[in-house]
């Protein structure tokens, strides 16, 4: 899944919240996070804070995604009703079942991010082909090998030109 900053938005600064909001729904799994009512309410808390610190990072649609979903919603409307003992068994089943899949989007919205971010930090070359490129070079620009054109210069040897198919910028 792959997240949408917000315009200002530092990656790092998200990657860091994601991972760090991810460890704090681990500790709500299992039994050492209390049991029934208490367990609920410490994971509406959560999902109430994360939201609050992703809100100036990636935009609501995410959120509601991530954090602030249809369970989350049914059990923060239900939450009054369910504070008896006879209902423990089914509050434990659904914050595991709820807190499990929110872990789950967390890592996949973080590793989207992350491969995203890779993808985008490498050199990159402007080249505008002028009318001596033209008169030069017999093959079209579709065509000419940019290598034996360009002769960049040395990075690693997965290092390649790819065409951006919304621009005229190669990235090396």
């Amino acid at each position: 899944m792959l997240i949408t900053p917000l315009p200002g938005a530092d990656r790092g600064s998200i990657q860091h919240v994601l991972a760090q909001v991810r460890l704090t729904a681990l500790a709500l799994r299992g039994p050492a996070a209390g049991t029934g009512f208490s367990r609920l309410l410490k994971y509406l808390q959560w999902a109430t804070s994360t939201a609050d610190m992703l809100r100036s990072k990636i935009s609501a649609k995410d959120i509601d995604r991530l954090v602030l979903t249809p369970r989350y919603q049914s059990l923060l409307h239900s939450c009054g009703t369910l504070a008896g003992t006879e209902q423990q068994g089914l509050v434990n089943g659904l914050v595991d079942l709820e807190v499990s899949e929110r872990v789950q989007e967390l890592e996949a919205a973080a590793a989207a991010l992350e491969k995203k971010t890779a993808h985008w930090n490498g050199r990159e070359w402007y080249v505008v082909a002028d009318s001596s490129f033209y008169i030069q070079n017999p093959e079209r620009l579709a065509d000419a090998d940019l290598h034996q054109v360009l002769h960049p210069p040395r990075m690693s040897t997965s290092a390649c030109f790819s065409r951006s198919p919304w621009s005229t910028s190669w990235t090396v």
